[in-house]
């Protein structure tokens, strides 16, 4: 019981960071950038068009093969095409000027379904900014990561991370098996690209199948906030993680074991890390 137990908890952590979408909170705490319109003269059509070289307007979609692997994704192997619609493009202001942060979902160009728990959509994710009087594109990866569930995209929501700098930060979840995980990934435009910089499980909780009877679990609950603080970096801030409740043991016999964590990590080369990297 206790070997299945342990698998079916991998499965369902690794399903909340990369494969669910529909938890509706986040323990980060960096400024969400609610309501803002969209700039006037930017259209969503053109964008399409600008990053895939194509868009169909009956459809509202565009189409794209895949140059290498999807992360972390069997359903998007190099060579597969790829149906993409757009599903969050806000703007707002980032380093004095109006850009627009745009998300875009993608699942497999296939006559089946995608629609099971495990099929979670291609996430690609732009940055454009006004160049000369027109809309160009300063930051591009059409496959930043794969995130959602039932063939849906997750939730996303603008941040603070910097005093002028601004991030998307996706948030999933998933449960099975009395199993509850949720988690958030935070993208940030770095060097013309869009870097997956910080991925954390911010809840996780046995609380449906667990307690004191012959064949089950301890019951166990851990909690994470995601604050954003000033550093030495002037431009973004630093993260800090701060981890309470209890967590199982690793070995047997198991028990529910006493969590207080903090820990302070920084932005270096897209990624979030900690300072004694």
């Amino acid at each position: 019981m206790s070997r299945r137990w342990r698998k079916s908890r991998r499965r369902w952590i690794a399903a909340a960071v990369a494969a669910a979408g529909w938890a509706n909170t986040t323990g980060a705490s960096g400024g969400a950038c609610a309501g803002q319109e969209l700039a006037p003269d930017f259209h969503v059509t053109e964008a399409m068009k600008t990053l895939y070289g194509n868009f169909d307007q009956t459809k509202g979609e565009s189409t794209f093969v895949m140059k290498e692997a999807g992360p972390e994704g069997a359903f998007f192997p190099k060579g597969a095409t790829v149906k993409v619609q757009p599903y969050f493009v806000q703007s707002a202001e980032d380093s004095g000027t109006i850009k627009v942060f745009f998300l875009t979902q993608g699942i497999p160009a296939q006559d089946e379904p995608f629609d099971c728990h495990a099929c979670a959509p291609l996430i690609g994710a732009a940055v454009f900014a006004k160049k000369d009087g027109a809309w160009t594109v300063e930051a591009r990866d059409l496959d930043s990561t794969i995130a959602g569930g039932w063939g849906r995209p997750p939730e996303a929501r603008l941040l603070r991370i910097g005093p002028r700098k601004k991030g998307v930060e996706l948030k999933v979840g998933g449960g099975g098996q009395g199993v509850t995980v949720v988690g958030v990934s935070i993208l940030v435009p770095w060097n013309g690209s869009v870097s997956e910089a910080l991925v954390q499980i911010i809840s996780d909780d046995n609380g449906g199948y667990c307690g004191n009877e012959e064949g089950m679990m301890p019951c166990y609950s851990t909690h994470t906030s995601i604050g954003f603080v000033k550093g030495e970096n002037t431009e973004y801030d630093d993260v800090i993680v701060k981890t309470a409740g209890t967590r199982l043991s690793k070995s047997a016999p198991y028990k529910a074991e006493k969590v207080d964590e903090t820990e302070r990590r920084v932005l270096r080369n897209g990624k979030y890390v900690s300072p004694l990297h």
